[in-house]
């Protein structure tokens, strides 16, 4: 058992790994303490910046690639004392309008890091599309693609995926491998539901086109575990959902709308009500404002700035005792004035 085995559950693993001896000077039996650790990287962390800041080479972009490396290996449970979120939104925004790594890899696996290290990284996304910044790299749309899969938008992955093929984005073999990968995953969540019974899912859950057929029945409708197994689907009449009555399919499909009825619903006339709007697919089409001119996504707000509506301002707490001493007290006088009277 190595020295550093007990503090292994505070690390963050790294796909390339992390390296034995520098976990084992870092929380080894013989490594400093804590004060002194902190005291050395805030060192050498102001001679990374202070080297970053004077150097005036033909790549400065490789030195943000290193100070995030060193970022990483040397907070290993990557907590806010690592500064990794600033330090990464300052490197991606210090390039956006550097026509030198407008394709280049590095600086796309930057954004990719920074878009995985926030709460919601449809905006990156979106404003990487608008600035056209590795766009020919299928490592966009793979890494696009997987956040919005893990937030089950798995309509809007898929059509992000057909975009980087359609782009032909490099390497191309791996992104079709991927988008297989991504096919095979939604066809077995799609027989896991209907094997337990669950296939009564929308289109936004599993991205599918829940249009009718020629034959009316909903490529989403309800079937049974046998008809699941089958190599051949049904394609009969709309069958029924389990609980309900045919006059109440009837009315809900075929009432009209009430003319007393003043609740109208607002549909944006500027979108397609067949679209997606998380997807790369319709970040393609650009912003438009105003007589028809096109919006320049100019700048990204930090992470913290997007999502400031759900921080809450810290605030004192209420006393329950205090409270409490205080209604028993108004009581007391109340009734001592009563009894006055």
């Amino acid at each position: 058992m190595t020295d550093w085995e007990g503090s292994k559950e505070n690390m963050q693993p790294l796909k390339s790994g992390r390296k034995a001896a520098a976990l084992s000077a870092q929380f080894g039996t013989e490594a400093p303490g804590l004060t002194e650790r902190m005291k050395q990287l805030k060192e050498e962390r102001q001679g990374i910046e202070e080297y970053i800041e004077k150097y005036d080479g033909p790549d400065p972009l490789g030195n943000w690639v290193k100070y995030v490396d060193w970022i990483r290996n040397s907070y290993p449970s990557n907590g806010p004392e690592s500064d990794l979120i600033p330090v990464l939104e300052k490197a991606t925004r210090l390039f956006k309008d550097d026509p030198r790594y407008k394709n280049d890899v590095r600086y796309l696996r930057l954004w990719i890091s920074y878009a995985d290290s926030c709460r919601d990284p449809t905006d990156i996304f979106n404003f990487l599309r608008n600035k056209e910044i590795c766009q020919d790299m299928a490592l966009f749309y793979e890494g696009w693609a997987v956040c919005l899969e893990r937030q089950r938008k798995f309509k809007d992955a898929d059509e992000t995926y057909q975009l980087g093929i359609n782009r032909s984005a490099q390497p191309l073999e791996r992104l079709r491998r991927n988008y297989t990968s991504f096919q095979g995953r939604m066809a077995a969540r799609i027989k896991r539901d209907a094997d337990n019974g669950l296939y009564d899912v929308t289109d936004a859950a599993v991205g599918v086109n829940t249009q009718l057929d020629e034959n009316g029945r909903p490529a989403l409708n309800r079937i049974t575990k046998k008809e699941a197994n089958q190599s051949h689907r049904p394609t009969g009449p709309l069958r029924k959902p389990a609980g309900s009555s045919q006059s109440t399919i009837k009315s809900s499909t075929s009432r009209p709308a009430s003319s007393t009825n003043n609740f109208q619903i607002f549909v944006d006339p500027s979108l397609d009500s067949g679209s997606s709007r998380g997807s790369a697919a319709t970040a393609a089409v650009p912003d438009t404002g105003a007589a028809g001119s096109v919006v320049v996504w100019n700048d990204l707000a930090g992470d913290s700035e997007r999502v400031k509506e759900n921080n809450d301002r810290a605030s004192t707490w209420n006393n329950p005792l205090k409270s409490q001493a205080a209604k028993a007290k108004k009581q007391q006088q109340q009734q001592q004035q009563i009894g006055r009277a």
